[in-house]
């Protein structure tokens, strides 16, 4: 009982104890409470109980309401602790798979940086006799099937357990990651492939240029002769053909697979040492060589003299754009090829004027 009975009291101010509970509802709470002196003048309208009796009667009455309270009460906790027990269960459950997918990634991890490592050595003589053995055959693509039979793998391990968490937001993010690994691996099958493709091209030309080729004559009766030859030069285009006898330089023609002299320069005086082409233009120049690029005689002023004299370019040496050349007499001039067509002379040894020369492609 939250009240102390000692603290009941007459509501009419008397200084007496309560005695007696009038049992009138019309009665307030502390109307109900009745002194010796109140009892005796107060007309009550029911039952009046004395108030050892009332609180004897309440306590009985509590004890059989927590009786049932507790009965009922008592019942829920256990079965609320049960629940209890079956969500520590499933937590610790949760946890297990939790742990268990998260173990799973770390080994996925772990198999393919090994595999990394693995790739990463190599033995030269292993490799070389896998080539051989092969033919050539690359095998970069078993590198990538083996990386998808390790993402199979693992794969196969982890679904089934990420399953379980299929009602969960991040399960859609999952399944996403997963499938992009999938089509990742496609697309470096397909690149693999063209790349295996282009290789295989590659493989077949090399294996036509080690076959042994068989070389036929050219069909021409034209083109006999016995003379001492010391120098041969043959244009990018393999269209012309120059060759040095003495001091005579013969051009051929190649056209269809046969071959056709078109023309004899009879200018060169001592004999004929080496013919090359120039890389960017179809003309003739090297070692002690005759460029023909205009053949009949130039007028060029030299030193304030007109001179006449064949355009007979003897170049001796070629760096980058610069070649050092002789034209008859005035030896060791320094010229620089300009453009197409034309040549500066930059300096003379002899300290000769500086001309320009045209020049004309062959």
């Amino acid at each position: 009982m939250i009240e102390n009975e000692k603290d009941f009291c007459c509501y009419k101010g008397h200084k007496l104890p309560v005695v007696t509970i009038a049992l009138d509802s019309k009665l307030s709470r502390n109307q109900r409470l009745l002194c010796t002196e109140r009892l005796e003048n107060a007309d009550i309208d029911g039952k009046a109980v004395g108030l050892k009796k009332m609180i004897q009667l309440i306590e009985e009455n509590q004890i059989k309401k927590m009786e049932k309270v507790e009965t009922i009460i008592t019942n829920q906790i256990k079965l609320i602790e049960s629940l209890h027990s079956i969500f520590d269960q499933m937590k610790s459950y949760l946890m297990q798979q939790l742990e268990q997918l998260i173990t799973i990634i770390i080994g996925w991890i772990q198999n393919l940086q090994q595999q990394r490592q693995q790739y990463s050595q190599f033995s030269f003589l292993e490799e070389l006799e896998i080539m051989v053995m092969k033919s050539n055959q690359p095998d970069s693509d078993l590198y990538i099937h083996e990386i998808q039979k390790i993402n199979l793998c693992w794969t196969s391990k982890l679904n089934p357990k990420l399953q379980q968490f299929n009602q969960f937001d991040a399960y859609n993010q999952c399944k996403q990651h997963l499938l992009s690994l999938e089509l990742g691996s496609k697309k470096y099958t397909e690149n693999d492939q063209q790349l295996q493709t282009n290789i295989k091209i590659m493989n077949q030309e090399i294996s036509s240029l080690n076959t042994k080729t068989n070389i036929q004559p050219l069909q021409t009766d034209q083109f006999i002769n016995y003379d001492l030859c010391r120098a041969i030069a043959i244009d990018k285009g393999c269209s012309t053909l120059l060759v040095g006898y003495e001091s005579l330089i013969k051009l051929f023609e190649f056209n269809q697979g046969m071959i056709k002299k078109i023309q004899t320069l009879k200018q060169h005086k001592d004999w004929v040492q080496t013919l090359n082409f120039m890389q960017k233009f179809k003309s003739l120049y090297l070692g002690v060589v005759i460029i023909r690029q205009q053949y009949g005689i130039v007028n060029k002023i030299i030193n304030g003299v007109l001179n006449k004299y064949q355009m007979d370019i003897i170049i001796v040496s070629n760096v980058q754009s610069q070649i050092l050349m002789k034209i008859q007499q005035y030896q060791g001039v320094v010229i620089t090829l300009q453009n197409f067509g034309q040549i500066r002379i930059n300096g003379c040894a002899n300290k000769q004027q500086r001309n320009t020369l045209n020049l004309y492609q062959v």
